[in-house]
């Protein structure tokens, strides 16, 4: 196989791995690129289509080295395909070749500078060398940059940019990525990093606006709902830490931390009878041991 493919099998590698669309790249401006264009030249001449499909072949059997003759070849016969490149630079990074790596990923965006895969792949690249060489880096980082003024509603390139700043120590830097990640992704999952920065900056209020949009998407988030009771507890407000509390979705409600929580901050703002009212709720359900103890305090 390694020598010799079938033309059908051939073919259906070729259109799966990207040379069917070289004819008419599309970029995020979304103009077609014509046939004739420096970024896709003909790759018909040669073998190129061949070496393309059959390095990923490859790569895809753990054959790194088969690969990385068969995509240089490609590389070769088509200088001017910035995928054959990145998926070249991409393979060279697995074997840690890194240098080459980043000359193959940097001639891939100087042929498709708005492409968004190979501007995303190509940052890839160059940041994972970054730390043997910060000029690299910092290259790299400019291609997610470029990606997201291309395309500013890019999660994945959002989430990187976000963790570089932080790396980094930007806290500002990272809130800033982060921050339109979370207004992008509502939820727990996008929000737990950006409020981490808040609490890190001591921006509390932010915290707590962060806290109450995510609980208004996913309601039955229980730590995201005992972190903001602790930040309303922290500025004084117990009964908005109760209030928060008994908004709780009826399937969480049943949670012994929960119920000895709201107890605790309606006995603090003063509302003992509804301490009592939300242990008996709970009691009724589960007769906790530790929760029958402190009804009986109260």
């Amino acid at each position: 196989m390694k020598h010799c493919l079938p033309t059908l099998v051939l073919s259906s590698l070729v259109a799966a791995t990207g040379f069917a669309a070289v004819g008419a790249r599309q970029d995020v401006t979304h103009g077609t690129v014509p046939l004739d264009s420096p970024a896709t030249e003909s790759v018909a001449s040669g073998s190129a289509p061949y070496d393309f499909a059959l390095g990923k072949l490859q790569l895809a059997e753990g054959d790194y080295s088969g690969a990385i003759d068969a995509l240089q070849r490609a590389a070769k016969a088509a200088p001017n395909e910035p995928y054959v490149h990145l998926v070249l630079a991409e393979t060279l990074l697995r074997i840690g070749r890194m240098a080459t790596a980043v000359e193959h990923a940097d001639r891939a965006v100087a042929l498709a500078p708005k492409d968004v895969d190979i501007l995303g792949g190509a940052g890839r690249v160059l940041v994972s060398f970054g730390d043997r060489d910060p000029r690299v880096g910092t290259r790299g980082e400019s291609y997610f940059e470029r990606l997201i003024e291309l395309a500013p509603d890019h999660l994945e390139t959002l989430h990187i940019l976000g963790s570089i700043h932080q790396r980094r120590g930007d806290l500002v830097g990272a809130e800033n990525y982060f921050s339109r990640l979370a207004a992008l992704q509502p939820g727990p999952r996008s929000a737990g990093v950006l409020l981490q920065l808040y609490l890190d900056q001591g921006k509390q209020d932010e915290a707590i606006t962060l806290l109450q949009e995510v609980l208004d998407h996913s309601p039955g988030e229980l730590e995201m709902r005992l972190t903001l009771a602790d930040l309303l507890v922290e500025k004084g407000d117990h009964a908005g830490a109760a209030a928060a509390l008994m908004a709780a979705p009826e399937g969480v409600m049943d949670n012994i931390e929960l119920a000895r929580r709201t107890a605790v901050e309606l006995y603090r703002s003063g509302d003992l009878a509804g301490a009592l009212g939300a242990l008996d709720l709970v009691l009724a359900e589960n007769p906790s041991p530790r929760l029958r103890l402190f009804q009986g305090l109260l």
